[in-house]
């Protein structure tokens, strides 16, 4: 007869199996992606939270020959009962939960002795006994869905499609860029633009993220590489340490260091062969690591949680313009459309001043008016002579400008 400490390692003994089961899934894994019937991995550990929460509660009618009073439930209700308590709290609180319930149980089942545990009961025209209906059924429910997880996991690197990935990350890139070009100076600068940021505090936060994220990439791609220092728990501090760490930098300095990060991102993602998507590893926030794939979708995901933030903020200051007379529209090139010598001619316009001017876009259906353009533009403004330098002939066309109502 197997011992009181035996019965009670079985019973951790299935419960490890359903964690080791989920051990190294991603957050976004054991919460958004459904093993079936619209269960996460999460929605499966509530479930069994709520089998605990009745054995807590049977367990002192049995040891009371109360048996007759071991309420009858219908399992499907219960399940989405169960899962549904549980819906809206985070992964961490599951996790703590299951393992409180079960320690519960542990702690009633190891003040026991073999008659308590063994003893039958009449139930419903059955006999049960502690072992068989609470010990036995336990283990082989936690051993149940532990193999369920596990061959839900066998499938999880067929549903990827690096394509559709590498499309999708340089798409969202692409029209958030589009989408910033279109802001005037004044609409980058506004402290009331997203909350308490403006603009540039977004883009700058944008950059910081996809960096540390990109280095998290790198690092899985290749242990030997450093890994990226997790951000802090507290992810509203860890924003507003970035933003104020970044508070120095100028607009065009903040431009170029996210279009530089996506260039990085963009080479990084396309030498990625098919098995690199499945490699696993450290995030680059605490007690989380998953797949590259699933990197790459965070990175994504985080454009389109801002997108919407530079849409209204641009719509805010349109409509506040109406007002104003309407400016002419000319189509031009987006940068995703630039080719050839537009795209150089672009290239140069962000190494030169970290952004592409509306005033070099208008040219870009004409690129080599546009090339000549700022050919001419640099001979005449950046070059020197011993009379004019070019502080000098930079307050010239500033002058000029003010008295030709010139804005630009």
């Amino acid at each position: 007869m197997a011992s009181i400490a035996s019965i009670i390692s079985g019973l951790r003994f299935g419960r490890a199996e359903l964690f080791n089961s989920i051990e190294g899934l991603s957050e976004r894994e054991l919460t958004q992606i459904s093993m079936g019937d619209d269960w996460t991995v999460k929605d499966v550990l509530a479930h069994v939270i709520g089998w605990d929460k009745r054995v807590i509660k049977i367990l002192p009618l049995i040891l009371q020959n109360r048996v007759d009073e071991i309420p009858t439930v219908d399992e499907d209700d219960y399940n989405r009962q169960s899962v549904g308590a549980w819906r809206d709290k985070s992964l961490a609180q599951v996790q703590a939960e299951i393992e409180a319930t079960q320690q519960q149980i542990i702690d009633i089942i190891s003040r026991l002795d073999h008659v308590e545990i063994d003893m039958r009961h009449e139930w419903q025209g059955r006999t049960i006994t502690i072992r068989s209906y609470v010990i036995d059924t336990m283990t082989e429910h936690d051993r149940k869905h532990a193999a369920g997880i596990i061959e839900w996991r066998k499938g999880l690197g067929q549903q990827l499609d690096p394509a559709a990935i590498r499309a999708d990350l340089l798409q969202r890139s692409a029209d958030f860029m589009n989408r910033l070009d279109e802001l005037d100076d004044t609409d980058l600068v506004d402290k009331t633009a997203v909350g308490v940021w403006s603009i540039v505090d977004m883009v700058g936060h944008l950059a910081d993220w996809e960096e540390l994220m990109l280095r998290a990439a790198y690092h899985i791609y290749d242990p030997s590489r450093p890994a990226a220092t997790p951000a802090s728990g507290d992810t509203n501090e860890q924003n507003r340490l970035m933003v104020a760490t970044r508070a120095g930098k100028s607009w065009p300095e903040t431009y170029h260091y996210l279009r530089e990060t996506q260039r990085a991102t963009a080479d990084f993602v396309a030498q990625l062969k098919p098995g690199d998507w499945k490699l696993r590893g450290p995030y680059p926030w605490p007690n989380d690591q998953g797949t590259l794939a699933e990197l790459v979708i965070h990175i994504i995901e985080h454009y389109d949680d801002h997108q919407p933030d530079l849409e209204q903020w641009q719509a805010e200051q349109r409509s506040k313009r109406t007002a104003a007379p309407q400016k002419p529209w000319l189509r031009w090139l987006f940068d995703n459309e630039a080719t050839g010598l537009a795209k150089k001619e672009y290239e140069a316009a962000i190494k030169r001043a970290g952004r592409i001017w509306n005033i070099v876009r208008v040219m870009s259906l004409n690129p080599k008016a546009m090339q000549a353009s700022m050919r001419l533009y640099s001979a005449v403004v950046h070059c020197t002579s011993d009379r004019l330098g070019r502080p000098e002939r930079e307050m010239i066309a500033v002058v000029v400008s003010q008295a030709n109502h010139c804005h630009y």
